[in-house]
């Protein structure tokens, strides 16, 4: 089988690429330089002429800030490169696998959002995700959007990375309270991916909430973090609202509004046989096994 797979440098991304390693798989995973997303026009005919016969894309513009001030940039990646790598998975007749995201959702919903909520997002990142969802749902033949949220991993840029680096070198860390949400690490994601690619039960187009069980808040997964990772070095976690890290963090910048209580549910998920552990337990593992 041979697989086109968008966004191997990024996180899960990484991890996806080293599952097609295997014998039975040929994998097509184009460097930024070689397939450009922001060339939205060339994204179509340059997936077409590789004819993978199953396209994973884990490519997003995910600076949730940046996207607030480079408007078109974040709709070229989220959206109409989505747009075309659907019309690629049309014209070749094959599934395409692709990742969404929790800031669909408004976070006003105190309950779990399932599949079938009503989306309403707060920024430009979330509507240019939401705007790419619907036109592969609109477009692409077969496949699934799996939507996530809160992703970590040894790499790139995460809250994970963010507090390691703050834990190292401050005494004191303010992290916000009363944001809440699902970790989850790239690599349990990817291979999940795994997992349903070699089910191959691909059908029509649907979403599916691949998350971890239970939930936490960012100031809670901070302290998991500390609890790990600390050594000798004491270093305080201190609780904020947001209005307070707004008003001590980010005063003259653009900054996006987050979804304060975006859990997702991943019953479907669980009926589909992709079973997620507890988000505690995979960060467990993932501290546990850095870079494997």
């Amino acid at each position: 089988m041979k697989v086109a797979l968008l966004g191997s440098g990024g996180q899960v991304g990484n991890h996806v690429a080293h599952y097609l390693e295997k014998p039975h798989y040929i994998a097509w995973a184009p460097s930024s330089e070689e397939l450009n997303l922001y060339d939205t026009p060339l994204v179509y005919d340059k997936i077409c002429k590789e004819e993978p016969d199953l396209i994973i894309n884990t490519a997003a513009y995910t600076n949730v800030d940046g996207a607030e001030r480079y408007k078109e940039l974040a709709d070229k990646v989220n959206h109409r490169a989505a747009q075309e790598i659907a019309k690629a998975a049309k014209n070749l007749g094959v599934p395409l696998i692709h990742f969404s995201t929790d800031y669909v959702f408004s976070g006003s919903n105190e309950e779990k959002y399932t599949e079938d909520d009503p989306t309403s997002p707060l920024g430009v990142y979330g509507k240019t995700k939401l705007d790419g969802d619907e036109a592969i749902l609109a477009i692409a033949p077969k496949g699934i959007i799996f939507r996530t949220s809160w992703v970590y991993d040894w790499r790139r840029t995460n809250f994970f990375l963010k507090m390691k680096f703050l834990m190292s070198t401050c005494a004191t860390v303010q992290v916000v309270a009363d944001q809440f949400g699902i970790p989850n690490s790239a690599k349990l994601l990817a291979s999940k991916v795994y997992e349903y690619v070699e089910a191959r039960e691909f059908k029509s187009v649907e979403v599916v909430n691949l998350v971890c069980g239970e939930y936490t808040s960012w100031y809670q997964f901070a302290k998991v973090i500390y609890s790990y990772l600390k050594g000798e070095k004491q270093v305080k976690i201190i609780p904020i609202s947001t209005e307070e890290y707004l008003d001590e963090f980010a005063k003259d910048k653009l900054v996006a509004m987050r979804p304060r209580h975006t859990i997702l549910d991943n019953s479907k998920a669980t009926r589909m046989g992709l079973t997620m552990p507890n988000w505690d337990v995979d960060f467990a593992d993932f501290i546990q096994k850095p870079y494997k």
